[in-house]
């Protein structure tokens, strides 16, 4: 058993979110949504609410050894999402075990690698799903700052976004031990236009290295921002990181 309480949790937490409540999050909001008339039309209750460590979940239990860890995004966050339909609590109502959710709006996949590079240094889980973003994503270098405030940075320069996507995911392979990862990523998480040979290339190198992942499932349906997923999206995810585990 390995105990949370034990561990030193100051460097995972969202310091802007924690114990927060509220009906209305990012672009899931009246005025930031994309589409107004669908946003009105929802009927489903929405709410946030966040734990002492800043994320979108129950407070941790004490025995997280053996819980299924899953990283990512505003996707996986769950932004215009009831918590029941997110793909995180749809996979612990098929498991029956503990699931934590370990995600930020607006995160990018070196802070997602990040977080669960310390999951797997200090927890030794048996298992990891994880939700890669976009992979034009990046940190502000500025340490100093909060997690949250060094998200939804863009460098226009920098053209190696599927290197830097490759190098995250094979950092976690190389110390995962004995755990379990799964991996996927959003949907569109490249210019489908300019990167389906890039994201040919990194399906590739992924099977050759034995990886477990999955290719995203077409985006169904639509949370109440009008561009996040919804439930029917979400349990194609649900399901397909549940049989691979």
């Amino acid at each position: 058993m390995v105990s949370n309480k034990l561990i030193n949790l100051d460097e995972i937490v969202l310091t802007y979110t924690v114990d927060e409540f509220s009906t209305s999050l990012g672009i899931d909001s009246f005025a930031h949504c994309q589409d107004k008339t669908h946003y009105n039309a929802w009927t489903k209750l929405i709410i946030y609410k966040f734990n002492s460590l800043g994320y979108r979940d129950e407070e941790w239990p004490d025995d997280v050894e053996h819980a299924v860890w899953c990283f990512g995004d505003s996707f996986t966050l769950g932004i215009g999402q009831a918590q029941e339909d997110t793909w995180h609590q749809l996979v612990q109502s098929k498991l029956a075990s503990r699931v934590i959710n370990i995600s930020m709006n607006g995160a990018s996949n070196t802070w997602i690698g990040r977080r669960a590079k310390f999951v797997l240094e200090n927890f030794n889980p048996t298992a990891i799903l994880i939700q890669w973003s976009y992979v034009h994503r990046r940190e502000d270098p500025d340490t100093t700052k909060p997690d949250e405030l060094r998200a939804l940075n863009f460098d226009p320069n920098d053209l190696a976004d599927f290197e830097n996507l490759t190098a995250n995911i094979m950092l976690l392979e190389s110390i995962k031990g004995s755990s379990k990862i799964v991996h996927s990523f959003i949907p569109k998480f490249f210019d489908s236009a300019v990167d389906i040979n890039k994201a040919t290339e990194l399906y590739q190198t992924l099977s050759a290295k034995n990886v477990l992942y999955f290719e995203p499932p077409e985006q169904t349906d639509f949370a109440r921002d009008g561009h996040h997923y919804d439930v029917a999206t979400a349990t194609q995810y649900a399901d397909r990181y549940t049989k691979l585990l």
